[in-house]
């Protein structure tokens, strides 16, 4: 009983002024220490952590943000070493995000959301995933540490979005968001890349051009412009994304407003294209635009298309119009079969192909490469340019591990022009669809030219883009659940009508309005 009155007592006990002070004080001192002993870095660790922190109580709070602040962040935080500190590991923030992104699901996800998740796609990207984990039992595999980095660009990241996609952007309005996200970074994208092109780069995009990329970058005297992306390959098969989607969207049932605007973002991006020098980028558009002719149901306008893109690959191929321009000096070899560069390349594969023979499952993942040179350094894989997607998941996991990939794909492809060629319920919203997906198909036949596939930010857009397809189903459903209200009133209407007639013809014929 006596027990009681002390714990009130000691809660009404105030701490001393006093104390707060020497704590204070004691902390600055502190502080101090580490700012004078560690300078910059401790600063920066002085004001991230707090921040950090936040940011990490937020994504577990609202899974939601979690995963917007994961396609925000796909587009510049590979290119962070050249505007900040050099050699820090930016792209380990996405591993962060998504995994308390995930871990945030966990605790509120909604049981008709985490039902959705099991689905064919699911299925198939988890396969992929276990068939890439299995790779460290690989007896080829000279780094295990190199497959933990790697292994993130080629299965673990889509196998992460496919699930939390399907969780948490399933609704119709939030393609809109997903599209705004993805076209205003473009956009900007393709506005700084013109700043490097036509005013100047800044001092750190200077250095890492003379640390290395120069050889690439800077090509009889013209710069292959990056912009914030990771290297000009990556930023032109984005610009070349962004503008597939964007010339798609401005033909759509829109108000002239919309459609003016995609067109503007449609020509921007495609203009960043052009001056990142990247050839194989334009495939992205070839092949969008034959995905969007077949798509479209409508043989006049097919013939149309046809026609037009007929021609500007003649004038690419069979003129010299313009040839003094750089980019479509760039462009027109994209289409020559003697390139020097492609002639390079088929020989590269050759070579390749014979290192294979005796390898069906690969040399192991991030054996080649980027990190290739940085965790086995010498070896023949290291120092062979790969420089194709296709090319690099075939040295990693073998025929076998291609064939499994191309499959991923191609069902994703089959889905999706299954899904949308039937889908009619919503023109805007089949619009839309369309329009990603003639941009997954230009991507997944120019990712035989580059190795963009797996890298941010397309890697994220894809692996977004194909839940898409598969949330079609729940799309319908959607705004069937929208329109039944008006079908029941207008049942209800119908039945009203049906009385009124029924009572009209027991009572005799009515009466019929006197003049005005």
């Amino acid at each position: 009983m006596e027990l009681a009155p002390q714990i009130i007592r000691a809660k009404e006990r105030k701490i001393s002024p006093l104390y707060w002070l020497m704590f204070v004080v004691a902390a600055a001192a502190g502080l101090g220490v580490l700012v004078v002993e560690y300078e910059v870095l401790a600063a920066s660790m002085l004001i991230a952590v707090p921040i950090a922190l936040g940011l990490i109580a937020a994504i577990i709070r609202w899974p939601l943000f979690g995963l917007v602040l994961y396609l925000h962040l796909s587009f510049p935080i590979l290119g962070l070493n050249r505007f900040i500190a050099e050699g820090v590991p930016y792209g380990l923030a996405v591993d962060g995000v998504l995994l308390f992104t995930l871990l945030g699901v966990i605790f509120s996800a909604k049981r008709e959301d985490v039902l959705r998740m099991f689905n064919p796609l699911t299925y198939v990207m988890f396969l992929w995933f276990i068939f890439t984990a299995l790779e460290l039992l690989n007896p080829e595999v000279l780094s295990r540490e190199a497959w933990f980095f790697a292994v993130r660009g080629v299965s673990l990241y889509c196998l992460q979005t496919v699930i939390l996609t399907f969780i948490l952007f399933n609704k119709r309005h939030q393609i809109n968001q997903f599209i705004k996200i993805w076209i205003g970074w473009s956009v900007f994208a393709a506005v700084y890349g013109y700043k490097q092109k036509y005013i100047g780069l800044t001092e750190g995009e200077d250095q890492w051009l003379k640390l290395g990329a120069e050889s690439t970058h800077i090509l009889f005297g013209q710069l292959r412009t990056f912009s914030f992306y990771t290297d000009a390959g990556q930023f032109g098969a984005a610009m070349g994304h962004a503008a597939v989607f964007c010339f798609i969207m401005a033909l759509g049932p829109f108000q002239n407003k919309t459609r003016v605007l995609y067109l503007i973002g449609g020509l921007i991006t495609f203009w960043g294209l052009a001056i990142s020098g990247t050839r194989g980028a334009m495939f992205v558009v070839i092949g969008g635009g034959l995905a969007y002719l077949i798509l479209i149901r409508n043989f006049r306008f097919l013939i149309v298309g046809f026609t037009v893109g007929l021609l500007f690959i003649s004038f690419l191929k069979f003129t010299r119009i313009g040839q003094s321009n750089y980019q479509i000096n760039r462009m027109r070899t994209s289409l020559d079969p003697n390139d020097a560069s492609l002639q390079l390349r088929l020989l590269n594969q050759q070579i390749i192909r014979g290192y294979m023979s005796t390898r069906p499952f690969g040399a192991g993942i991030g054996s080649a490469g980027y990190w290739g040179q940085r965790f086995t350094p010498g070896t023949f894989l290291a120092n062979m340019a790969l420089d194709s997607w296709y090319v690099k998941i075939w040295v990693e996991t073998g025929i076998i591990g291609l064939y499994f990939h191309i499959f991923t794909l191609v069902f994703c492809l089959y889905y999706g022009f299954k899904k949308i060629f039937r889908f009619n319920k919503d023109p805007r919203l089949r619009q839309q669809l369309l329009g990603l997906y003639c941009g997954f198909s230009g991507i997944c036949l120019a990712a035989y030219g580059n190795q963009i596939l797996g890298q941010l930010p397309t890697g994220t857009i894809m692996y977004m883009t194909m839940t898409f397809f598969f949330l079609v189903d729940s799309y319908s459903k959607e705004i069937d659940e929208e329109n039944q209200p008006q079908h029941a009133e207008l049942a209800q209407g119908l039945d009203s009508n049906r009385e009124l007639q029924r009572d009209s013809s027991n009572d005799g014929p009515a009466e019929l309005p006197e003049a005005v």
